[in-house]
């Protein structure tokens, strides 16, 4: 086995912890931000129940208070996990922070660190999609088999080390 073997699969190491970083960051804004909005749906609606229809004007400071304390008392909000899932997104875009002077990945177009990034995050979360399933499949709750599927997945299954820079390594 040669040097640029093992630093692949070091390099894949790290792009794929950093991914799964970013991800998971994601989803935790993503989270907090859906559990905000059902609060304040959820407040505002239980202040209303009861009021007649015909209700024409709304003392606001009374509102404002009533929201604040419904907020206040939601165990919602207190309770966020970061749990991640299919529907979150990348907080930054981890083309600053992926390496690629070992990798060699199959992208359409130039080979370039972003596109080779945006290649890698976009076979991370099909990668997470199908772990995840097959997770919960097998009879784990949905949390854990995210959890798991978000700690094994990967972003480069149909890549390979790039011996070319192995050998310029050599070399040098």
């Amino acid at each position: 086995m040669n040097s640029a073997h093992y630093e692949y699969d070091g390099e894949v190491s790290m792009n794929n912890h950093l991914i799964h970083i970013s991800f998971d960051n994601g989803h935790l804004l993503t989270d907090v931000e859906e559990a905000f909005v059902e609060s304040g749906k959820n407040c505002a609606s239980s202040y209303f129940d009861g009021v007649s229809d015909e209700v024409v004007s709304v003392n606001l400071t009374d509102f404002d208070e009533y929201m604040v304390s419904c907020r206040n008392d939601d165990q919602n909000l207190d309770n966020l996990q970061p749990i991640p899932s299919s529907s979150a997104t990348f907080t930054t875009s981890s083309t600053d922070h992926l390496e690629f002077g070992w990798i060699s990945c199959p992208t359409s177009g130039p080979k370039t660190a972003h596109n080779l990034a945006v290649y890698a995050e976009e076979e991370w979360m099909k990668d997470f999609a199908r772990l995840n399933e097959t997770y919960i499949q097998d009879g784990i709750s949905k949390n854990e088999a995210a959890s798991y599927a978000s700690g094994n997945a990967t972003g480069f299954v149909n890549c390979g080390p790039h011996y070319s820079g192995g050998a310029l390594f050599f070399f040098t």
